[in-house]
């Protein structure tokens, strides 16, 4: 029997929010466009990273510098494997099933 099913992840069960937009600003500032957490969170939170590339090279005025996506994914899928933590209301609720 099937008690629940939780369809949303993200500031559900885990936070990468504020990791996935370090990495982010991060790189975009290598690329050439300087870009704080800040930045990150207000103009790219939420965005595809298509949307993000053709910003970010609209605003560099050129292409990229190197492969965003991948150098991103990279770096998370990293920090996410080493860092990554369930929520602590979550990690408390999920004992009682």
């Amino acid at each position: 029997m099937t008690r629940s099913v939780i369809f949303d992840c993200d500031g559900v069960l885990v936070d990468t929010e504020e990791t996935a937009n370090r990495v982010l600003a991060s790189l975009l500032t290598e690329a050439g466009i300087e870009t704080s957490f800040e930045d990150c969170m207000r103009d790219y939170r939420g965005r595809a990273m298509a949307s993000v590339i053709e910003t970010a090279t609209e605003r560099l005025g050129s292409p990229l510098p190197f492969d965003l996506a991948d150098r991103y994914y990279t770096e998370v899928k990293e920090i996410f494997a080493r860092e990554l933590q369930a929520l602590v209301d979550i990690a408390r609720g999920m004992a009682n099933f």
